[in-house]
Parts: C-alpha cells; sequence; structure tokens
C-alpha cells in the first residue's frame, strides 16, 4: 500500500491539501521548471545549499559556507514569516566545520557532518576529517551532539545523511588521505545505532564520483550528485536511480536542464518530508544580474543577490520524475 501511495502521490494524482511543503513560499513551481527558494531568507548571495524540513513544514536548516567556515543556520516559520537566520544551537564554532543537516523523519533527531574531533582524536582543522555527528530534540532545544558509532563512522570520511520514512541511513563515504574518490552507501536502524554500511550495488556506484544522496521518504527511488562523468551537462550534475520492488536499482538518469540548468554546478539535494518537492543547490551566473553599464553600486548589489555565481536553494515540483520514472531500465 506504501508503495502504491507513493507513486501515486510522485504523479500528482493524490496530493493532501495540508501538506507542510506547500507553505515553504509561493508560487509552488512546476515540474517543468525550477523556482529559487526563499530568495532573501534561503537564497540571498552567500553560498546557502543543503535543505531539511521539520514534518510540520514550520522549521528549515541549511548551510552557508565561506573559505573559512562551515556554520547550520535554522529559520523559523512565525505568524506565516520566516524568521532571520540564525546559527543552529549546536553549529556555529568557527573551529569546526559543520554541514549537510538531515532531520529524521519523525524531526525529533538531527544528523549532520562535522569535522569536530571523534572521542580520543586529536583536532583536525579545515576538511578532511568528516564524521556523522547527531542531536536529540529537548524541550529545551538540541541536546550536545554526539558522533555515530564505528559501524558508521568508520575511519572513512562520511558525510550527507539522508532517511527513508522508516529510518534506513543512506549517506556518502570517502577514503581519507586525498584520494579522489567517493561511494554511496545506506545502513539500516538497529536497537543501539546503524548496522555496518553497505555500499549500494551496481548500476549505482559506476560512476567516477557519486555523491550527497537524498531517497525518497517512501525509500523507492534515489537521487544524487555525480562528477567527472561525460554524460553530466555541467560538471557535477544531480541523477536519480529508481529501486524495484525486489531490492533493485535502476539504471541512472540525469535530471535534466529543467534541473541541471546550462552552466550551473550541482552541490546538494533533498527531498521534502512528504515527497511533494525536490529542493537543491546549484552554482548559477545570471546573465542580467548586473546592468550594461556597471558601477560600483551595481557591483555591491550583486554580490548579495541571488544568482551571483555562489550556491543558492531551488525547488522544483518532484512530478518532474513522472516521466523519467517511465523511462527507467533494470
Amino acid at each position: 500500500m506504501s508503495r502504491l501511495f507513493s507513486f501515486l502521490a510522485l504523479l500528482g494524482l493524490m496530493v493532501s491539501p495540508a501538506s507542510a511543503s506547500q507553505s515553504i513560499d509561493a508560487p509552488l513551481p512546476s515540474p517543468e521548471k525550477a523556482r529559487l527558494l526563499l530568495p532573501g531568507i534561503l537564497s540571498t548571495g552567500l553560498f546557502e545549499r543543503d535543505f531539511t524540513l521539520s514534518p510540520e513544514g514550520d522549521e528549515i536548516y541549511f548551510t552557508v559556507m565561506g573559505r573559512s567556515f562551515s556554520v547550520i543556520l535554522v529559520t523559523n516559520k512565525v505568524k506565516g514569516k520566516w524568521s532571520t537566520p540564525r546559527p543552529a544551537s549546536f553549529s556555529g564554532k568557527k573551529e569546526f566545520f559543520d554541514a549537510e543537516p538531515c532531520l529524521s523523519p519523525g524531526g525529533k533527531k538531527i544528523y549532520f557532518l562535522s569535522t569536530r574531533p571523534l572521542p580520543g582524536d586529536p583536532p583536525h582543522p579545515g576538511w578532511g576529517y568528516e564524521n556523522i555527528w547527531m542531536a536529540h530534540r529537548t524541550s529545551e532545544g538540541w541536546s550536545d551532539p554526539v558522533p555515530l558509532g564505528p559501524s558508521v563512522n568508520d575511519g572513512r570520511n562520511v558525510f550527507y545523511p539522508t532517511f527513508t520514512g522508516e529510518g534506513t541511513l543512506y549517506y556518502t563515504a570517502s577514503p581519507r588521505g586525498g584520494e579522489r574518490k567517493s561511494d554511496l552507501f545506506r545502513a539500516f536502524p538497529e536497537k543501539d545505532g546503524f548496522s555496518a554500511g553497505e555500499k549500494l550495488p551496481e548500476p549505482l556506484n559506476t560512476f567516477p564520483l557519486q555523491f550527497n544522496s537524498a531517497v525518497d521518504p517512501q525509500g523507492e527511488y534515489l537521487l544524487f550528485l555525480a562528477a567527472g562523468s561525460e554524460a553530466n551537462q555541467n560538471a557535477s550534475d544531480i541523477w536519480v536511480s529508481f529501486l524495484s520492488e525486489d531490492d533493485r536499482w535502476s539504471k541512472p538518469l540525469n535530471l535534466g536542464s529543467a534541473v541541471n540548468f546550462p552552466g550551473g554546478n550541482a552541490q546538494s539535494v533533498s527531498i521534502t518530508p512528504d515527497g511533494r518537492f525536490i529542493v537543491f543547490a546549484m552554482t548559477y551566473v545570471n546573465p542580467d544580474l548586473l546592468p550594461p553599464e556597471i558601477t560600483y553600486e551595481s557591483l555591491q548589489k550583486s554580490m548579495t543577490s541571488p544568482q551571483n555565481g555562489l550556491s543558492d536553494l531551488y525547488w522544483i515540483d518532484a512530478g518532474l520524475l513522472k516521466g523519467l520514472k517511465a523511462k527507467a531500465e533494470w
């Protein structure tokens, strides 16, 4: 029944009018064209990426990055308006890089990448030492974060957590030490954590680089970024693979120019908790951002405007996947 419901929702034939994701921003995007998401809040001219939405639709966590920092921010919807973003209570320390927040299906936990040292390890400034951490929601806010156990944080760089509605964890892992390689994994929930991560089988993990996946809440498809492939439209594109009922993944399909628009480079991808929308981050330069006659004022304005070449957040109706699923091959 859950598979049937998810499939009908994907086709746009069965969408609840009370869907929390429908109140994020207006107007809503179509399956044919992506829109900037919350300009002035999530898309501002800073390097913004990653996205996770509370089940109630009133809380968004995302990442802002710079050369010497990476911080997770939060905005809340209060009386119909999104608040000015602020650092999440568990993030914002300059000595650590935090990114890629993902709320658990019920919103009671939040998982994220961090470079803070595991217990017993020395500090590792900068990137190249990444693990997944988790905090619990309490009556007083978020608890102090703790790292996942060694079944997931296994000595490699481990990052970009994403969950099915039943709690299966999908993530990316790559070797430490500079080797340019990354693959997609999943781990199943257990009483005291997660099972040992298993590498997803072919035809997944067949690109030179695949990373930053987002799994459908029903577990029926996986979106991910791929780089280093001649099949890409840009340096990094977003692809999809569908999961059959006998646990086989379809050959990956490119999401096309509605998402991987010319001149852009994908940074992250997420799915709203109801599966209605795809949210993704893309670097892109709007050719009309500067006027024909450039002034100092127009240069300043461009640096605080979305589509200035840094990463912005976009969203598109997940009905985009209907045509791709019809083309899927196993």
